[in-house]
C-alpha cells in the first residue's frame, strides 16, 4: 500500500507541469490500482482446482487477445514509434496493452502444467523432466512468437523471465 501511495505521489509530481496530465494520470493509475486489487481479491477467492479448470480458456483466449493486437493496434502510435502492441479504446480515449493482461493466464497455465506433470510423475527421471521442459517451452512458444511480432523485446524478455523462474521452481533436476 504504501508502494502505492510512494507510486501515485511519484507519478503526480513527474507529470503536474504538463497541461491536465497530471491529475488525469495519477487517477488513471489509482483506477488501475484499485482494479488490480479487486481481481487479485477474486482471484484468491478460488481455490486451484476451480482456476485450473479456466486455465485452458483464459491462455487461449489471451492468445486470440495477441493476435486480435496485430490486426487492430493504434495506428498513430505505430506511425511514430513503429509498436503494434497497444489497443486504444475510443470511448474512454484510452491506451491498452493486451499482453500484459495475458500474462496471468500465461503464470497459470505454466503452473498448471508444472503441477500435474509433478503429480503425475513422483518419481523424477532426466526423462520426465525433458518432458516436462518442453511442455513448459510448448506453452510458450505461441505467446512469445506473437509479442515478438508487435515487436516487444521488453515484454518478451519478461515472459521469459517468467517461464524460466517456472523452470527452476519446478523441481527439474539439473544434476
Amino acid at each position: 500500500m504504501l508502494l502505492a501511495i510512494i507510486g501515485l505521489f511519484s507519478l503526480y509530481s513527474t507529470t503536474v507541469l504538463i497541461e491536465g496530465e497530471g491529475i488525469r494520470m495519477t487517477v488513471m493509475q489509482l483506477i488501475w490500482y484499485i482494479i488490480g486489487t479487486g481481481v487479485a481479491a477474486t482471484v484468491m477467492l478460488f481455490d486451484s482446482e476451480q482456476l485450473w479448470k479456466i486455465t485452458d480458456y483464459l491462455y487461449w483466449i489471451g492468445i486470440i487477445v495477441l493476435i486480435l493486437t496485430l490486426i487492430f493496434y493504434d495506428r498513430g502510435l505505430a506511425a511514430t514509434a513503429g509498436a503494434k502492441r497497444w489497443v486504444k479504446i475510443p470511448i474512454i480515449n484510452f491506451m491498452l496493452q493486451p499482453s500484459e493482461f495475458v500474462k496471468f493466464p500465461y503464470i497459470l497455465i505454466l503452473a498448471k502444467t508444472t503441477t500435474l506433470h509433478n503429480a503425475k510423475y513422483l518419481n523424477r527421471t532426466v526423462k520426465s523432466d525433458f518432458l516436462l521442459l518442453g511442455k513448459l517451452i510448448s506453452w510458450s512458444i505461441l505467446p512469445l512468437a506473437l509479442i515478438m511480432l508487435q515487436p516487444d523485446l521488453g515484454t518478451t524478455l519478461v515472459y521469459a523471465a517468467i517461464l524460466g523462474g517456472v523452470i527452476l521452481m519446478s523441481g527439474i533436476q539439473w544434476k
